[in-house]
Parts: C-alpha cells; sequence; structure tokens
C-alpha cells in the first residue's frame, strides 16, 4: 500500500458482522457465484412416505481472511475474479468435491481502514460469525502484513512518515525498525494462527506428515499465506532511497510468515517471487492494476497458480 496515496489505496479492514453474513457471501468478487451447500430434502411427504434418504453431497469450505489483496470487488478490475475462487476451483478439481467459497477479505476502496495482523487478530478473537466460518473451514487462506510494514502502520512505530501519511522518510526505516517492527508482526501472527489452530481443533506439528490431524481423529485443514511482495519497484513515484528498506522489510516479512507458517503446519504462497522474479527485484506492474499495488486478473492468476503450486494435501 502507498501511505502517499492512502485514502484511495488501503489494504481496508474486514467488515461489520452484517458485511461478513450478507456481503462477502453473497456478492462475490468478478461476478463469480459463490458455492451453495446442496441440503437433502429433510421433509416427509404428504402421503406419509419416508423422507428423501439420499445423502447430502460433500462439500469443502474455503475461508479466506485478511486485507484487500484478496479482492477484486470495489476497484478496476472488475470483471475480474480473485485469486480465493481460482484457487477453490483447483482444490476442487483435484479432490473431486465442490468448494464452498467465503471470501471474507477486506472489500478494496471501503471506507474502512486497512488490515493489520492487530485488527485481524481482533476480528478473530471477537467476531463469532468470523469465528464460526473458521471452525467449519476445510481451506483457509490469509492475506495479511502489506499494512503493517513501518511506514504503513497506524501507529507510525520508527517516525517514518508525516502525520498524513504522504510523505515517508525512507532514512528512518533502517535495519533495526525493520527488524523490531518484523518481529512484532511475527508475534501476532503467531497469535492468529494460534486461534485458528483452536478453532479448528488441530494443526500438524513441524516434522509430522500432513495427515497429522486425520491420523488422531480431527478435522485436516489447509492453511495458506500469501506472503506480502514490493509494490514499489517500478513505480515512476517511488524515489531511488525507497528501494534497500522496501526490499529488506519485504525479506523481513517473507521470513516471519513462512516460519510461522511452519510452526503452525501451513504453507506460504510465494507472492514476493512470483511478482518480484527470482531476485525479489522486477517491477510486479504487469501483475497490478493502475494504483500499482491490488491484483489485476494476470496477478489474481498468478497468486492462484503460486497457491495450487503447494499442493492440496491433506485434503487430497
Amino acid at each position: 500500500m502507498r501511505p502517499r496515496q492512502a485514502a484511495g489505496r488501503a489494504l481496508l479492514a474486514l467488515a461489520a458482522c452484517s458485511i461478513l453474513v450478507s456481503g462477502c457471501d453473497s456478492a462475490t468478487p468478478g461476478g463469480a457465484s459463490p458455492s451453495t451447500a446442496v441440503r437433502p430434502n429433510a421433509g416427509v411427504p404428504a402421503t406419509g412416505q419416508a423422507p428423501n434418504s439420499s445423502p447430502a453431497v460433500r462439500h469443502l469450505s474455503l475461508v479466506a481472511i485478511g486485507d484487500s489483496l484478496a479482492q477484486s470487488q470495489g476497484g478496476g478490475c472488475a470483471p475480474c475474479t480473485d485469486y480465493v475462487h481460482l484457487y477453490g476451483q483447483a482444490v476442487s478439481a483435484a479432490t473431486g468435491v465442490p468448494v464452498d467459497v467465503q471470501n471474507l477479505a477486506s472489500i478494496e476502496f471501503s471506507a474502512l481502514p486497512g488490515v493489520q495482523a492487530t485488527s485481524l487478530l481482533n476480528d478473530i478473537l471477537s467476531d463469532t460469525t468470523l469465528r464460526h466460518a473458521l471452525a467449519g473451514a476445510d481451506v483457509i487462506v490469509i492475506s495479511v502484513g502489506f499494512n503493517d510494514t513501518p511506514w504503513n502502520r497506524f501507529d507510525n512505530p520508527c517516525d517514518a512518515a508525516n502525520a498524513d501519511l504522504s510523505v515517508i522518510h525512507w532514512d528512518v526505516v533502517t535495519p533495526s525498525c525493520i527488524g523490531r517492527v518484523a518481529a512484532e508482526y511475527k508475534r501476532t501472527l503467531d497469535e492468529i494462527l494460534t486461534q485458528i489452530d483452536e478453532l479448528r481443533g488441530c494443526f500438524t506439528p513441524a516434522g509430522q506428515p500432513l495427515s497429522f490431524c486425520k491420523s488422531i481423529g480431527k478435522n485436516s485443514t489447509i492453511i495458506r499465506i500469501v506472503t506480502v511482495f514490493n509494490d514499489w519497484i517500478g513505480d515512476p513515484a517511488t524515489p531511488a532511497a525507497a528501494a534497500a528498506p522496501t526490499g529488506a522489510t519485504d525479506r523481513a516479512f517473507v521470513a516471519a510468515q513462512c516460519f510461522e507458517m511452519s510452526v503452525h503446519g501451513g504453507q506460504c504462497a510465494d507472492a514476493y517471487h512470483t511478482l518480484n522474479g527470482s531476485k525479489g527485484t522486477a517491477d510486479a506492474g504487469s501483475f497490478l492494476m493502475d494504483d500499482h499495488t491490488h491484483l489485476n486478473q494476470s496477478g489474481h492468476q498468478a497468486i492462484a497458480a503460486a497457491l495450487s503450486t503447494l499442493g492440496f494435501a491433506p485434503l487430497q
């Protein structure tokens, strides 16, 4: 996200319960229709015949949480299918089971403040609708971190930005600043994943097979996080002084994200190298909308492919 255009480019917060219930479920991005669970006929016919005993069709549940990078609603990508729904299609193809998708990530360009790890944790702790969705999920996709960088965080932890976030003092974003902010993000992400583990009832410890939860009679869950990437590279408005601190911050955040996922039995979908190239220094512009931050259709397809590359165990 770019603080110099914060009002239009923020990666925005999860909406209230009413939006979680009616907005993200029923108004899916890019015209994609949400899956609707098929339920057996439970009624007793007037003739007194036995109820229809046909078994319900098994569905998997995919829930996405976090910032607006996971969405194509509200921005210039329409008509566009977000990577959450594209990934849901891939999970269904791999498992042979229909997938109900709930993209509960925030909507682009809404009036709400940007989602940070602390605000996402608060939602998970306090929002019963969100907790219920996570508890019933077979696949969970997380996108959070863009708004936790030293120049984007609400509390301006390194005094790197001015009051309206329109100017960043890149010389203040030092290795010490980056290390401290990344460590704080890492601790909060650990708490987010711990809450998910508790809601799901199990996680796969490091060194255990992906079938661990199933082997002890617990729910098996695919858990993925989409890593941060660098949207500053290639933007004509980006000063040369931003190159080193943004690159160092991205590397620190990706390392934190992938470490925590390994601890909690999940995996990282590497958006950083997918969009910024093998060295992390390429312009991601061909994958981004005009704001040079949110994903265009090519970007959503690339992230869906990165998620699919990780495989579909333990559900497959």
